[in-house]
């Protein structure tokens, strides 16, 4: 077996036993006799290997997904729909990010952000809520009358894997979210970090601390809104996957603003919550990158243009709209011999013949009254 088949074994069997141990982690919460839960992390796994290491992995999210319904009380050939289901989910997910928006991984644009919002989370989820739901209800598992109640749920969770799980793996796994997250030095991400798990503690778990009252649920929206605009992307899914972590666990053990009901009416209502903020900050942390590439790739056309200028020979000053001098360009002065201070403003004009300096001023002037382009020989 050559080396690359061999790191293709490897990377299958790898994301097949992730994608097994994350479905286990959900289907512990499962509220239909272990077929469907409120928590399903596996559906960004799979999205995130088909991204990360091209179709070819397809095979080894089946198995994955097979193996994980067909050891539960799932007949094996119901296990092999849904199983077919989950795949097909992944590979269209993906096939329609990289043609839609050519996706980026580092979810450094607003194109990507949305992409994984609409796409990911609200198209592609379609396939294996239909196909997993149906191969219940065709093999006699559950009723055709619980079909819509049941896709639902199964809608949700599958959306809420692509929001929570999918940011987390492909930022980290991009190298300029990496480099982000060092940049900010070695001390404020885990100070970060640190914060956020006391705040998460006091909101959905607050009654375990012998808090009588916890602080509301968009309590978490300040720190959301810190890691979007100091780590970016990789900073606000780190920030949403820990929070819903925490919030998971202290909903199931009934704690927390989430509680109110049955533990699975409070899951889907926290699911709800928590589709919000991870949309939130990902769309404020996709902005704000856009922004930060923005003044990068303008001081880079900046010192591009101050380059060109310094090379030339030519005499070249740049001014305002009202023709006051606004860079001091060593190019006038030597030609001039006027100081900066002196060239400032209109300072220029006054190293025109003195018959023209009137007449310049007032081709300017008569252009910002009108206003119409002007040009002036002297």
């Amino acid at each position: 077996m050559t080396a690359g088949r061999l790191q293709y074994a490897g990377l299958g069997l790898g994301t097949t036993a992730v994608y097994v141990a994350s479905a286990k982690m959900g289907l512990t919460l499962a509220f239909v006799a272990e077929q469907v839960t409120v928590v399903w992390p596996a559906t960004g796994i799979a999205l995130c290997a088909v991204l990360l290491f091209g179709y070819r992995i397809w095979p080894f999210i089946a198995l994955g997904a097979f193996i994980a319904n067909v050891t539960t009380n799932t007949p094996a050939a119901t296990s092999l729909g849904i199983a077919a289901g989950n795949t097909l989910e992944a590979i269209a997910g993906a096939y329609l990010l990289k043609r839609a928006v050519d996706f980026r991984p580092s979810l450094g644009r607003f194109r990507d952000v949305f992409g994984l919002i609409v796409i990911g989370a609200g198209i592609s989820t379609i396939v294996s809520a239909t196909w997993g739901v149906t191969s219940l209800c065709v093999s006699g598992m559950q009723p055709w009358g619980r079909f819509g109640s049941l896709w639902f749920v199964w809608y949700l969770v599958d959306a809420m894997g692509n929001l929570l799980v999918a940011p987390l793996v492909l930022t980290l796994s991009a190298t300029e979210s990496r480099s982000r997250l060092r940049g900010r030095g070695l001390a404020e991400l885990p100070l970060f970090i640190a914060l956020l798990g006391v705040v998460d503690l006091f909101i959905f778990a607050g009654q375990t601390l012998g808090l009588e009252h916890h602080p509301p649920d968009y309590a978490v929206f300040p720190l959301l809104i810190w890691a979007a605009l100091r780590f970016g992307p990789a900073g606000t899914a780190i920030t949403t996957f820990i929070t819903a972590l925490v919030a998971v666990l202290g909903t199931v053990h009934g704690f927390g603003p989430f509680n109110g009901g049955s533990t699975n009416q409070d899951l889907i209502a926290l699911q709800l919550f928590m589709s919000v903020a991870a949309a939130t900050g990902l769309i404020m942390a996709a902005s704000h990158s856009e922004r930060d590439a923005a003044v990068t790739a303008l001081h880079r056309s900046e010192e591009r243009y101050k380059s060109l200028v310094l090379a030339s020979s030519q005499v070249v000053w740049s001014t305002s709209t009202p023709g006051e001098v606004v860079e001091d360009l060593p190019t006038w002065r030597a030609f001039t011999g006027q100081t900066k201070e002196e060239m400032m403003g209109r300072g220029w004009l006054r190293m025109l013949h003195p018959d023209e300096i009137q007449a310049v001023g007032d081709v300017w002037d008569h252009s910002l009254e009108t206003p119409a382009p002007h040009e002036h020989e002297f």
